[in-house]
């Protein structure tokens, strides 16, 4: 039976918010590979990260609250997806990073939470829209019910379209980059209609940013194609790639001292300020 329904909106960026029901736990860095693909993970007992198509803007949410699991979704709902969580009495919304959006009274200990996902399209502005369901019961593993095709992922592969290397997934390309990369002080004017220049490697794809590593002088860009990657780019792409760029703010430029990052930066004409050199 519903308990309790609370219309509202929740602002995502990054392409996700969060629902918590333990203050203080937020755990959005340990979201996995399979998390971001299912577009949702319960990352602690009391923290679940939700994916979203819309990287920007009010997007409007549903909160139900059962005393029983309810009744299977209808064919609406182009994803479904499935967490268990530990309830303290209280479930909020947060925006990101961490801002309440909404707050619903809840069942305390085990439950399960469904969210379902509707108005998935390219269009701008979007229609996306949610709904989460949350009821008493045994913690199980999480499942997606639903899979909307376009979250339909093929497996990660270590080669690009045109063959040269990549390295692929959030989880992966953010371990690869703490190996000592350093990022090229620019960043790109992205917009939801405009969400970056293209992607090196192609088809498809936009570019978030440019790393170099200088222990071996290569250069790689950074982006979303069907996941995020991270891929080998020449010298000649990754100037293309900051003629549709500007300088990052002074308070973000990476000030170590490395000699060789100063050489690689000249090279591609930049200096570490991030202007032409």
């Amino acid at each position: 039976m519903l308990i309790e329904r609370r219309n509202g909106s929740v602002e995502p960026d990054y392409f996700q918010f969060y629902l918590r029901t333990r203050p203080g736990e937020h755990t959005a860095d340990d979201v996995t590979d399979a998390g971001y693909e299912a577009h949702l993970e319960a990352t602690s007992a009391g923290f679940v990260y939700v994916g979203t198509l819309k990287k920007y803007s009010a997007t409007p949410l549903t909160v139900e609250v059962h005393d029983t699991e309810p009744e299977p979704p209808g064919d609406d709902w182009q994803h479904v997806a499935e967490v268990s969580l530990m309830g303290d009495g209280v479930i909020e919304v947060l925006s990101w990073p961490a801002e309440a959006a909404l707050s619903v009274a809840s069942p305390v200990g085990p439950q399960r939470l469904r969210v379902m996902w509707a108005g998935l399209d390219d269009d701008d502005p979007s229609a996306e829209h949610l709904e989460v369901q949350l009821w008493p019961a045994p913690l199980t593993e999480p499942k997606v019910l639903r899979w909307w095709s376009s979250w339909t992922l093929p497996p990660p592969s270590g080669t690009a379209p045109d063959g040269r290397r990549q390295i692929e997934g959030q989880v992966e390309v953010a371990r690869y980059l703490q190996a000592g990369f350093r990022r090229v002080p620019i960043s790109f004017a992205m917009t939801p209609s405009v969400p970056g220049p293209p992607l090196v490697g192609g088809p498809s794809g936009c570019c978030i940013g440019i790393w170099g590593d200088p222990r071996d002088g290569t250069w790689w860009a950074d982006g979303y194609s069907v996941r995020r990657v991270l891929r080998a780019a020449t010298e000649d792409e990754v100037r293309n790639l900051i003629r549709a760029a500007q300088p990052v703010a002074a308070g973000l430029v990476d000030r170590r001292p490395d000699p060789r990052w100063t050489a690689m930066l000249l090279k591609i004409g930049l200096t570490e300020a991030g202007s032409g050199g």
